[in-house]
Protein backbone atom coordinates (compact mmCIF):
# COMPACT_ATOMS: atom_id res chain seq x y z
CA UNK A 1 0.00 0.00 0.00
CA UNK A 2 3.05 1.94 0.60
CA UNK A 3 4.25 1.78 -3.07
CA UNK A 4 0.52 2.81 -4.34
CA UNK A 5 0.69 6.35 -1.76
CA UNK A 6 4.43 6.90 -3.07
CA UNK A 7 2.97 6.64 -6.71
CA UNK A 8 0.21 8.42 -6.19
CA UNK A 9 2.07 10.60 -4.76
CA UNK A 10 4.75 11.60 -7.12
CA UNK A 11 1.59 11.21 -9.99
CA UNK A 12 0.15 14.44 -8.21
CA UNK A 13 3.77 16.12 -7.90
CA UNK A 14 4.56 15.70 -11.75
CA UNK A 15 0.80 17.08 -12.00
CA UNK A 16 1.61 19.93 -10.00
CA UNK A 17 4.79 20.60 -11.91
CA UNK A 18 2.98 20.34 -15.44
CA UNK A 19 0.58 22.85 -14.42
CA UNK A 20 3.15 25.16 -13.07
CA UNK A 21 4.96 24.88 -16.24
CA UNK A 22 2.87 25.36 -18.60
CA UNK A 23 1.09 28.58 -16.21
CA UNK A 24 4.36 30.12 -16.73
CA UNK A 25 4.61 29.57 -20.35
CA UNK A 26 1.06 31.61 -20.47
CA UNK A 27 1.56 34.42 -18.04
CA UNK A 28 0.91 38.09 -19.60
CA UNK A 29 3.18 40.61 -19.65
CA UNK A 30 1.94 43.73 -19.74
CA UNK A 31 3.24 46.70 -21.74
CA UNK A 32 2.55 49.70 -18.57
CA UNK A 33 1.89 52.97 -20.05
CA UNK A 34 1.76 56.56 -18.25
CA UNK A 35 -0.21 59.60 -19.03
CA UNK A 36 1.63 61.94 -20.89
CA UNK A 37 0.00 65.91 -20.94
CA UNK A 38 1.44 68.84 -22.98
CA UNK A 39 -0.33 72.35 -22.55
CA UNK A 40 0.23 75.57 -24.32
CA UNK A 41 -2.08 78.70 -23.62
CA UNK A 42 -0.02 81.48 -25.65
CA UNK A 43 -0.43 82.34 -28.88
CA UNK A 44 -2.50 79.15 -29.50
CA UNK A 45 -4.36 76.85 -27.13
CA UNK A 46 -2.65 73.38 -27.30
CA UNK A 47 -4.05 70.37 -24.68
CA UNK A 48 -2.38 66.81 -25.93
CA UNK A 49 -2.85 64.18 -23.07
CA UNK A 50 -1.53 60.87 -24.62
CA UNK A 51 -0.30 57.03 -23.40
CA UNK A 52 3.08 56.90 -23.55
CA UNK A 53 5.23 53.22 -22.35
CA UNK A 54 7.47 53.85 -19.43
CA UNK A 55 10.47 51.24 -20.20
CA UNK A 56 13.05 51.97 -22.77
CA UNK A 57 12.46 48.57 -25.05
CA UNK A 58 12.82 47.94 -28.83
CA UNK A 59 9.15 47.36 -28.51
CA UNK A 60 8.22 50.43 -26.46
CA UNK A 61 10.70 52.83 -28.41
CA UNK A 62 8.62 52.05 -31.69
CA UNK A 63 5.15 51.90 -30.29
CA UNK A 64 6.07 55.66 -28.63
CA UNK A 65 7.31 57.05 -31.39
CA UNK A 66 4.35 56.01 -33.82
CA UNK A 67 2.21 57.68 -31.49
CA UNK A 68 4.17 60.64 -31.07
CA UNK A 69 3.52 60.52 -35.07
CA UNK A 70 0.08 60.07 -35.48
CA UNK A 71 -0.14 63.52 -33.16
CA UNK A 72 1.87 65.23 -34.92
CA UNK A 73 0.04 64.42 -37.77
CA UNK A 74 -3.45 65.46 -35.98
CA UNK A 75 -1.54 69.03 -34.60
CA UNK A 76 0.10 70.36 -38.21
CA UNK A 77 -2.15 68.72 -40.05
CA UNK A 78 -1.62 71.43 -42.74
CA UNK A 79 1.92 69.88 -43.60
CA UNK A 80 2.90 67.40 -45.89
CA UNK A 81 5.39 65.52 -43.91
CA UNK A 82 3.73 66.64 -40.52
CA UNK A 83 3.99 62.61 -39.59
CA UNK A 84 7.66 62.89 -39.61
CA UNK A 85 7.75 65.97 -37.12
CA UNK A 86 7.90 65.51 -33.37
CA UNK A 87 5.22 66.97 -31.15
CA UNK A 88 7.09 70.29 -30.32
CA UNK A 89 7.72 70.93 -33.93
CA UNK A 90 4.27 70.15 -34.41
CA UNK A 91 3.08 72.58 -32.10
CA UNK A 92 5.55 75.12 -33.29
CA UNK A 93 4.44 74.44 -36.89
CA UNK A 94 0.96 74.82 -35.62
CA UNK A 95 1.51 78.42 -33.74
CA UNK A 96 3.98 79.57 -36.37
CA UNK A 97 0.76 79.18 -38.85
CA UNK A 98 -1.47 80.84 -36.49
CA UNK A 99 0.61 83.92 -36.38
CA UNK A 100 1.67 84.47 -40.22
CA UNK A 101 -2.79 84.06 -40.08
CA UNK A 102 -2.89 86.65 -37.05
CA UNK A 103 -0.62 89.07 -39.50
CA UNK A 104 -2.28 88.86 -42.50
CA UNK A 105 -5.99 88.79 -41.03
CA UNK A 106 -5.80 90.58 -37.39
CA UNK A 107 -9.38 91.60 -36.74
CA UNK A 108 -10.15 88.22 -37.67
CA UNK A 109 -7.99 85.82 -35.48
CA UNK A 110 -9.83 84.10 -33.12
CA UNK A 111 -7.36 81.75 -31.62
CA UNK A 112 -6.56 78.73 -32.88
CA UNK A 113 -7.20 75.38 -30.77
CA UNK A 114 -6.20 71.99 -30.73
CA UNK A 115 -7.19 69.32 -28.23
CA UNK A 116 -5.96 65.91 -28.10
CA UNK A 117 -6.99 62.77 -25.73
CA UNK A 118 -5.50 59.70 -26.49
CA UNK A 119 -6.11 57.14 -24.33
CA UNK A 120 -5.54 53.04 -24.21
CA UNK A 121 -8.88 51.95 -24.94
CA UNK A 122 -7.93 47.92 -25.06
CA UNK A 123 -4.61 45.48 -23.99
CA UNK A 124 -4.33 42.08 -24.11
CA UNK A 125 -1.62 40.10 -25.46
CA UNK A 126 -2.35 40.27 -28.65
CA UNK A 127 -3.42 43.79 -29.49
CA UNK A 128 -3.10 47.36 -27.87
CA UNK A 129 -5.93 49.77 -28.62
CA UNK A 130 -5.02 53.32 -28.49
CA UNK A 131 -8.09 55.64 -29.24
CA UNK A 132 -6.89 59.39 -30.64
CA UNK A 133 -9.72 61.74 -29.95
CA UNK A 134 -8.95 65.09 -31.71
CA UNK A 135 -9.82 68.96 -32.12
CA UNK A 136 -8.78 71.57 -34.16
CA UNK A 137 -10.20 75.11 -34.35
CA UNK A 138 -8.19 77.09 -37.07
CA UNK A 139 -10.88 79.80 -37.75
CA UNK A 140 -14.43 79.28 -39.39
CA UNK A 141 -17.77 78.57 -38.46
CA UNK A 142 -16.63 75.32 -36.58
CA UNK A 143 -13.72 73.32 -35.15
CA UNK A 144 -12.62 69.87 -36.85
CA UNK A 145 -13.43 67.04 -35.06
CA UNK A 146 -12.15 62.67 -35.49
CA UNK A 147 -11.49 59.73 -33.55
CA UNK A 148 -8.60 57.50 -35.23
CA UNK A 149 -7.49 53.74 -33.56
CA UNK A 150 -4.09 52.59 -33.64
CA UNK A 151 -4.15 48.91 -33.32
CA UNK A 152 -0.61 47.39 -31.94
CA UNK A 153 1.36 43.91 -31.83
CA UNK A 154 2.52 43.88 -28.65
CA UNK A 155 5.07 41.91 -29.48
CA UNK A 156 6.78 43.39 -32.12
CA UNK A 157 4.98 46.96 -31.92
CA UNK A 158 3.93 47.09 -35.48
CA UNK A 159 0.70 48.51 -36.42
CA UNK A 160 -1.96 45.69 -37.71
CA UNK A 161 -3.21 46.34 -40.96
CA UNK A 162 -6.90 46.09 -41.55
CA UNK A 163 -6.40 42.35 -43.33
CA UNK A 164 -4.77 41.42 -40.35
CA UNK A 165 -7.08 42.75 -37.83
Amino acid sequence: MSVLLKSSALKKLFLLIFVLFIYSCYTETSLEFEETAIEKNDPVLIEVIYPKLKDDSDVSLKINTIIESALAEQIAFFEEDAGSLSIDDAIAQFENRFISFKTDFEEDATPWEATINCEVVFQSLHVITIAIDSYTFTGGAHGNSMISLLNFDPITGNLFTQEEL
